[in-house]
């Protein structure tokens, strides 16, 4: 009897519990259907008639006011196809650029409701054709390069890239024609059929506050959910426009990137700080800098980054300090280069540098975005590059005092750049020669009637090194800089059917390979061919020992769609991708020669960073190893390898921002060791745009104006040799 009276009791009570459940369902549907209600009226009252009406006005039904929900749909559409278009995540943060798209969409009834009919439906019709530009070109650049580009950069190369690549331009459109169409098909419905579907109507001001209201609203609860996520730091100090646009959506990651201007603060953070050093008997690589007076005398800006140079500890001379000291160098940026298409038997010159000089077993050159020349930026100034191909470009101007170029014509060097593309591709024509380089060469400024060509001729790598090192070695002690172009995308297949290139290649690498990789290695061996004509020349001259060539890849070759399928495993994350060889070699190391037995590997991490205090390093020249994020590797730094999304490597462990992940190659998780470490990271990459965005250094050592290196030469070097003579 009691246990039949409990279960009365209980069925009673689940049935109390499901009336009260569905009165706050009931109470929550009339709240809602009443606030649409009213939300119609104010709507209705709020739109301008053309001719009187009764003194009860009618509500206007839902369908005629549908405009003012247009761009919200639209918005989010585009944000959906761009994820399926690019091979995002689909459902990875949707609700994000849902919200963020329902918000923007809301905004811009500013524009499109204040009018009259006609006008709130041109401006629509513009508005959203340039949306879906907008979209179109951000979709077709990541399929390409693997990376959004921010709009600045953009706007900035378009012309370049549609005029100097047309042919590979027009290929991208042509392949993309259904993405293209896909975009534009909202702004073609409703350019024909908008008006009666979607009725431009006018309204009153105060729908257009009410819209901005409804949007800041909007967006500050979709921040809050962003925070709740675990991706609120990705939104503030850890933003950058890849991942954000990606976890966000691309309007709200083009916000973003447009309206940050503040940065973190600097702070020094030495992990190795009370571990005894082993170079407590060599001086620093530091420069005699007054920072107390700098401190004193700066405002804010300035201050801020005076007090954190002067707080870090630099790092220290070493035994191989000075061990380049007057020799040549030979800097060249390698277009798309991966050490994965060195063979012994295909590309023998490029295995033999790699492994007869400084062998660099744990090598990576970050794909820092915005293409060749963020590569450049970071293994020329040692700075973090912005995720933008306008860093390079900002330094016009600026004191750019590291860079090797600028160091060694300080000396007496004679320095010149070369390249066989365009010589203004980038702008280089602006940026090159206040690197550095006295004299900036490529096509149309020089290059062809050096190489012997015919003008606009393709000058090969090979035909590059052929016929520039003739130039160089008249005027020694130099620095020459490269960029070569025959590993440069497209990878096609069909430009090699029938060749006995490709023959020979098969021959060496097998038919295993996918058509793209196999062309890769056919253009790969013919920046072997430029590098064999390189060093066979400093031979012929007797010149092999006195010259160092430092060869870095200026990315990895993103063009490919299958990059597993070169590196012959699964790329799944930055480290893998990245990872590549630094060649620093120089005659005077291999066997049989004077410096044979300085020989060794660095197993430790390095990246392209780390080149310019190496260099400075080796050269034996005056820098100041704390202006530079990287490290001299023979020096008692830490090893540190970072990407612009904030992941990284140390000896101790990878850790990865796209999944908040940290994967320790020793011991256990330490919270406290990533946290300091992403600290650190943040520091680096803030000091490195306060240095390029406030010309740090030409604040502290003073205007560089681009100097005459022939005349500086003749000076320190020409009476050298008239007194021998």
């Amino acid at each position: 009897m009691r246990t039949n009276t409990k279960k009365k009791k209980s069925k009673k009570s689940n049935s109390t519990g499901i009336q009260n459940m569905m009165k706050i369902v009931n109470g929550i549907k009339e709240g809602v259907v009443t606030f649409t209600k009213v939300l119609q009226v104010f709507l209705s009252k709020m739109m301008v008639r053309k001719k009187k009406l009764r003194k009860k006005e009618p509500i206007v039904p839902w369908r005629k006011m549908s405009h003012l929900w247009l761009f919200a749909i639209v918005f989010i559409y585009d944000e959906i196809v761009l994820r399926l278009f690019t091979g995002s995540s689909l459902f990875g943060h949707l609700i994000f650029p849902i919200l963020f798209g329902l918000a923007a969409g809301l905004f811009v009834n500013v524009i499109t409701t204040p009018f009259n009919k006609n006008v709130n439906w041109l401006v629509s019709v513009i508005t959203m054709s340039i949306i879906s530009i907008y979209f179109i070109t951000e979709c077709l650049v990541k399929r390409t390069f693997h990376v959004y580009m921010t709009l600045s950069s953009l706007l900035t190369n378009a012309g370049g890239v549609m005029g100097r690549f047309s042919t590979d331009f027009i290929t991208t459109i042509i392949n993309g024609w259904f993405v293209i169409l896909v975009f534009l098909l909202p702004v073609v419905i409703y350019a024909l059929v908008g008006k009666k579907m979607f009725p431009a109507n006018t309204y009153r001001w105060p729908v257009s506050v009410a819209s901005v209201l409804s949007s800041v609203v909007l967006s500050f609860l979709t921040i809050v959910l962003v925070w709740i996520g675990g991706t609120g730091s990705l939104y503030t100090d850890l933003f950058d426009f890849n991942r954000g646009s990606e976890t966000f959506g691309l309007l709200t990651g083009t916000r973003l990137s447009a309206t940050r201007s503040g940065t973190n603060s600097l702070v020094a953070i030495n992990p190795e700080e009370g571990v005894e050093s082993d170079f407590s008997d060599y001086k620093k690589n530091v420069l005699n800098i007054d920072f107390d007076t700098l401190i004193a005398n700066d405002d804010k800006q300035y201050k801020e980054i005076d007090q954190y140079v002067n707080s870090l500890p630099g790092t220290s001379m070493n035994k191989y300090t000075g061990l380049f000291k007057g020799k040549n160098l030979i800097l060249i940026c390698a277009e798309g280069w991966s050490d994965a298409s060195v063979n012994e038997e295909l590309t023998p010159t490029l295995y033999r540098l790699i492994h007869n000089g400084f062998y660099f077993s744990d090598f990576y050159q970050p794909y820092w975005g915005g293409s060749t020349t963020t590569g450049e930026f970071s293994f020329l100034l040692g700075l973090v590059p912005g995720y933008d191909i306008s860093s390079i470009q900002d330094t016009v101007g600026d004191n750019n005092y590291f860079t090797m170029p600028n160091q060694l014509q300080r000396i007496g060097y004679y320095t010149a750049g070369y390249h066989n593309w365009d010589f203004d591709y980038y702008e280089r024509d602006q940026t090159h020669e206040n690197l550095g380089m006295n004299k900036w060469i490529g096509k149309r400024n020089g290059i062809e009637e050096i190489a012997g060509v015919q003008e606009l001729d393709y000058v090969s790598d090979e035909m590059l090194f052929q016929s520039t090192i003739e130039k160089c070695t008249d005027m020694q002690p130099f620095c020459s800089y490269y960029i070569t172009m025959d590993g440069h995308m497209p990878y096609e297949l069909d430009d090699y059917e029938g060749t006995e290139l490709l023959d020979y290649v098969i021959s060496i690498v097998g038919d295993g390979y996918n058509d793209q990789s196999l062309a890769y290695f056919c253009k790969q061996y013919k920046f072997e061919k430029g590098i064999k004509a390189l060093v066979d020349g400093l031979e012929e001259k007797g010149i092999a020992d006195d010259t160092v060539i430092c060869i870095c890849a200026d990315h990895y070759p993103y063009y490919l769609e299958d990059i597993s399928d070169l590196y012959g495993f699964e790329v799944d994350n930055n480290l893998k991708r990245d990872c590549n060889s630094w060649i620093l070699w120089s005659g005077c190391l291999e066997e049989g020669k004077e410096l044979e037995s300085w020989q060794c590997e660095i197993d430790t991490p390095t990246y392209s960073l780390d080149i310019i205090p190496t260099l400075s390093n080796l050269f034996g020249l005056e820098y100041d190893s704390r202006m530079l994020v990287g490290r001299d590797v023979f020096s008692d730094a830490t090893p540190l390898v970072m990407w612009n999304d904030y992941s990284w490597l140390t000896t101790k462990g990878y850790y990865s921002t796209q999944t908040g992940e940290y994967f320790p190659i020793e011991g256990e998780n330490d919270d406290n060791y990533v946290n300091q470490i992403n600290n650190l990271v943040k520091s680096k990459k803030d000091y490195s745009t306060k240095v390029r965005e406030l010309d740090y250094f030409g604040h502290v050592f003073g205007k560089d104006e681009i100097k005459d290196s022939t005349s500086l030469w003749k000076q320190t070097y020409g009476k050298k040799e008239k007194d021998e003579e």
